[in-house]
């Protein structure tokens, strides 16, 4: 059986992404989770538009899809801090 130490190594050099959200269309939990944001902020952006349309499947009835580039595109775009805390 490994070690604590061999464990804790082995998680530090896991990837940063899970395996469930690999993907490039991602289900909004799996977006939410991608920005690193709470459901409830991510449903609060995507209600005010401030979030990027969410992709059509066809011939699909299922939940929305985000394209994760898109979803790199908008965190991207979002403003800098200065140093004093401000925008």
């Amino acid at each position: 059986m490994p070690s604590v130490a061999d464990r804790a190594s082995a998680l530090a050099d896991a990837p940063i992404l899970s395996v469930e959200i690999a993907g490039l269309l991602l289900t909004v939990d799996e977006a939410a989770r991608y920005l690193g944001l709470s459901l409830s902020t991510f449903h609060r952006l995507k209600k005010h538009g401030h979030l990027p349309q969410p992709r059509e499947l066809p011939g699909s009835n299922s939940d929305d899809r985000y394209l994760r580039a898109d979803l790199d595109e908008w965190a991207r775009a979002l403003p800098q801090r200065d140093a004093g805390g401000t925008r």
